[in-house]
């Protein structure tokens, strides 16, 4: 009897693993598969746009984006709450409370987006001229993605449903679906035309989304549990915002300042500094982001997997998964970024031009800067799969004003480069603060003569990187 009991819990772990390395499969294919589509889409506008003219292009997405993630700050934590909470309503068997949540979400989302979409038609209207000046006449490209502002907020949202409801699969096929409806009529100007306006491209990144976003929505109606739930298992209003600014409120709070930041900092780079810096600053961004993929790959499938888990009860599992992922991810993530380091001229000059190459150094500090952040990328998960939530954000509080404060300086007084060299500065900050509170506050010791090392032999293998793509780079320059 005992003998069984014991093997339940074992095959139900046994089962959650497996359950994570599919979702983590599907999501691994999300975010590589994203990355290179970007690489083709690059590789094609690069060849059929002006840098001036693609810059312009990014700062209008930018504003868009900004109001994107307004949206998704309001209520405060709605996306992670629902990661956290449909799987825990599913597991526990619970129809009509998973029925009243996803509801009272999904009206929540359709109200804020409303409102939202009436403000910035409002702003684009009232401050045209101003717009118009800041991207260079081509405010249409402002206005004709303006309704992203709904569609992409909605895909976001069914997206997030979708996980929830452990549709990863489901997810990755409506992402393959928007990738190739977005790249497909690209490559049709590239071949026929071999030049594309900026307001085309907006209008394909607008139609992508449509369609996709319209069947997202049938699964969505179908998946939700039928029948009016009973007044005693209604989940109240009040209730609901209770819960989710009480799980996610931390975490948007935290997640909403770093993409918040992200866009500002794009338009800071339009402001101080020419439109060929931003598609610099953007073609960096997305080069150095694939060696961090696999982490945040990871993620939502492991929330999924632990979302029913008591992490008081797991904590010692949690701490040896955390030390075992930073050992194997550190080694990862430094080879990778070595590789990219090293092949950063050969992917300039090969997907972009010849032209292009000049953003190299930029790459170069980027990665850099990106391997010291690779600590506290792990730190934050551990956070979120402790529950330590509040401790996120407080640091996220702490270093935004520092963030703004030296970046700001440095691209003001020395440039972008200046700017890149000033998020090196804080992140080694942030690092060494956040390895202290990894061995005073959490209580895990790590082996930091070994990171140390590692970064040291990093430092070393980027030094002869570079040597040899200066030695063999400009011989073989003619035939790319």
């Amino acid at each position: 009897m005992n003998e069984s009991v014991k093997k339940k819990p074992a095959k139900r772990l046994d089962q959650q693993y497996k359950l994570l390395a599919k979702n983590t499969l599907f999501s691994i294919f999300v975010s590589y598969g994203s990355y290179i589509f970007t690489i083709i889409n690059s590789f094609l506008l690069a060849r059929m746009i002006s840098r001036e003219d693609w810059g312009i292009f990014i700062l209008a997405i930018s504003l868009i984006g900004i109001f994107s993630l307004i949206i998704n700050f309001i209520p405060p934590g709605l996306m992670f709450a629902m990661n956290f909470y449909i799987p825990r309503y599913r597991a526990k068997n619970k129809p009509a409370k998973l029925r009243s949540f996803v509801l009272k979400a999904f009206y929540t989302r359709i109200i804020i987006i409303t409102v939202m979409f009436l403000i910035a038609l409002f702003f684009f209207v009232y401050f045209e001229s101003i717009y118009n000046v800041f991207l260079k006449n081509h405010i249409a490209v402002l206005y004709i993605l303006t309704p992203l502002i709904i569609i992409s907020s909605l895909d976001a949202f069914f997206s997030t449903f979708l996980i929830g409801f452990n549709l990863f699969k489901i997810n990755l096929v409506f992402f393959v679906v928007k990738s190739i409806t977005k790249i497909t009529p690209i490559i049709v100007f590239f071949f026929l035309f071999n030049t594309i306006d900026i307001e085309i491209i907006a209008l394909i990144n607008l139609l992508s989304l449509i369609i996709p976003v319209i069947l997202e929505f049938f699964i969505f109606y179908s998946k939700i549990p039928k029948g009016a739930p009973k007044e005693e298992e209604r989940l109240k209003f009040k209730k609901f915002i209770k819960k989710v600014i009480g799980y996610g409120g931390f975490l948007r709070f935290e997640g909403f300042l770093g993409s918040l930041w992200k866009e500002t900092q794009t338009q800071a780079i339009g402001v101080f500094e020419s439109s060929e810096w931003v598609i610099g600053n953007n073609i960096s961004r997305n080069y150095t982001n694939s060696s961090s993929l696999f982490l945040s790959s990871l993620t939502n499938p492991l929330i999924y997997s632990l979302s029913s888990l008591d992490y008081k009860e797991n904590y010692n599992k949690i701490i040896n998964m955390f030390q075992t992922i930073f050992k194997y991810s550190l080694y990862v993530f430094l080879f990778i970024s070595g590789v990219l380091f090293f092949l950063s001229d050969f992917f300039l000059a090969f997907i972009y031009g010849d032209n292009y190459v000049e953003y190299s150094l930029l790459i170069k500090i980027m990665l850099i800067s990106m391997v010291i952040s690779i600590y506290p990328m792990l730190f934050s998960l551990l956070l979120r799969t402790t529950n330590k939530i509040k401790l996120l954000a407080t640091i996220t509080a702490i270093f935004f004003p520092l963030t703004i404060l030296f970046v700001l300086t440095g691209l003001i007084n020395y440039g972008i480069y200046g700017m890149y060299f000033a998020i090196i500065i804080l992140n080694i900050i942030l690092l060494i603060c956040e390895i202290i509170m990894t061995w005073k506050l959490l209580r895990i010791n790590l082996d930091f003569f070994k990171m140390i090392l590692q970064y040291c032999s990093y430092i070393i293998a980027i030094f002869v990187a570079n040597l040899l793509d200066n030695l063999i780079f400009n011989d073989i320059r003619f035939l790319i």
